[in-house]
């Protein structure tokens, strides 16, 4: 099947943008806080300072990560001619893997930020647009990654996904060390759809995002799972 690449601009937050959020954020209806086997979690919430803030939704939560998918019928990710031309959704969590239940659970060795949606019409027209960053418990830059590519596919899907590993990390990590295998940390998303252009059929929606602390031995099964091309990461 003939695939049709598009960078994802990911652009990190600045450390003040961290550590101001609570002030400019609601709480997710859903699954805000809690805990499991893997890890516990707290302060999930939609950032307000962006429109449309809540276009993620409420996360699923389980021990491999979290899941936002319309579980609870409040995602609305999609722009569109004759609609909403830009959509913005902005979410910040915070996992502690010693607050896991029962204590004591593994190092995360990778994080898998995955995504899905549609789109139609004129693919010229439609832009997405990623901010991904993770801060330590100082609120200090953590991770800055590098650019993403979706996979546009001529059936009207699109899929994307960047998996973060040591090697992965910035030099910043060195001062950090150990990120994999550390005890919490937050975590910002930001994502734009937009679409441009006069054509009537031009659409570009997300049904599907995911941030998934994998086991070792499950890392393989989930690149089965996930039906997700292997994105190629510019250097």
């Amino acid at each position: 099947m003939f695939k049709r690449k598009a960078i994802l601009a990911i652009v990190a937050f600045a450390a003040v943008v961290a550590s101001s959020s609570s002030v400019f954020a609601s709480a997710w209806p859903v699954n805000a806080s809690g805990t499991n086997t893997a890890f516990g979690w707290t302060s999930g919430e939609h950032l307000d300072f962006v429109p449309d803030s809540t276009a993620f939704g409420s996360p699923a939560v389980d021990e491999l990560g979290f899941f936002f998918r319309n579980d609870y019928g409040d995602m609305y990710f999609r722009a569109e001619q004759g609609g909403p031309n830009t959509v913005h959704g902005s979410v910040d969590f915070e996992f502690d893997i010693a607050g896991s239940n029962p204590g004591g659970a593994g190092p995360i060795s990778q994080i898998i930020f995955r995504e899905r949606g549609t789109w139609g019409g004129n693919l010229a027209d439609i832009q997405i647009q990623y901010d991904f960053s993770m801060f330590s418990a100082s609120q200090l830059l953590l991770i800055a990654p590098e650019s993403i590519f979706a996979d546009f596919n001529m059936d009207g899907t699109w899929e994307a996904e960047y998996i973060l590993t040591p090697a992965g990390a910035t030099a910043l990590n060195q001062f950090f060390a150990p990120i994999f295998g550390f005890e919490n940390a937050q975590i910002q998303i930001t994502n734009i759809l937009h679409v441009s252009g006069s054509n009537p059929d031009t659409f570009v929606q997300k049904t599907y995002s995911s941030v998934i602390f994998p086991e070792p031995g499950t890392i393989g099964l989930l690149a089965v799972l996930g039906g997700v091309a292997l994105i190629r990461r510019r250097r």
